[in-house]
């Protein structure tokens, strides 16, 4: 599975992303979403018990690739090792912000739509990720984008506060959820291109690289 996402929320933004990320060919081949966080299940009648008695989403795909489980059990979650991207679509609140700074410091890369979280708390995102060795896409965030850079945590501090740079004030949700996966997307590019580099190599190749005398 070269990406496994566990999707933050699953408001408006949350479910059109699910929604189009599972239209993408190979969707629960080699890339998926393994769990979705949702803190009020009983909000969501999408959401029951599988047949395995795990919470999932009922869009029959149990016991499939393609099954999404449903994790509002936090400590669960934070011993996890089933995914290695979130996808944030919080509502921002000091406990989702906690929440997202956990597992970010577990070496997990984030992208984020979270204007609240990238606008006023980007210090603390941005020090995590440097301790864990993680990278944050900002892209997605709802605002304006004037170099057209690809907004990341190498370049976010020189964009956060411009002024004009949150003037574009909030997008469309499914606009929002295309921009996420688009960017989620081009990493998948990146990963498969490497992957395939990687498996052309012999395994005398490979494993004298894995020792550390080569690229």
């Amino acid at each position: 599975m070269e990406i496994s996402i566990c999707l933050l929320g699953f408001g408006k933004v949350g479910k059109a992303f699910y929604k189009q990320i599972k239209e993408v060919p190979g969707f629960g081949e080699d890339f998926r979403v393994h769990t979705v966080v949702i803190t009020d299940l009983e909000k969501h009648p999408e959401v029951g018990f599988n047949d395995m008695e795990a919470w999932s989403i009922n869009d029959e795909t149990f016991n499939t690739s393609k099954q999404t489980s449903i994790g509002d059990d936090i400590e669960w979650l934070l011993e996890s090792d089933g995914h290695d991207v979130l996808v944030d679509t919080f509502s921002f609140s000091e406990e989702s912000k906690d929440l997202t700074l956990k597992l970010l410091s577990k070496g997990y890369w984030l992208y984020t739509c979270n204007t609240e979280l990238a606008k006023n708390h980007w210090k603390d995102v941005l020090d995590v990720a440097e301790k864990s060795n993680a990278k944050v896409d900002f892209n997605a965030v709802a605002c304006a984008n004037p170099a057209q850079e690809s907004l990341t945590h190498e370049n976010w501090h020189h964009f956060v506060e411009v002024a004009d740079t949150f003037a574009k004030g909030p997008s469309d949700p499914e606009d929002v959820a295309a921009s996420l996966l688009k960017h989620i997307l081009t990493e998948l590019e990146t990963r498969r291109a490497y992957k395939a580099k990687w498996d052309s190599l012999s395994i005398e190749e490979q494993e004298r690289r894995i020792a550390g005398h080569g690229e």
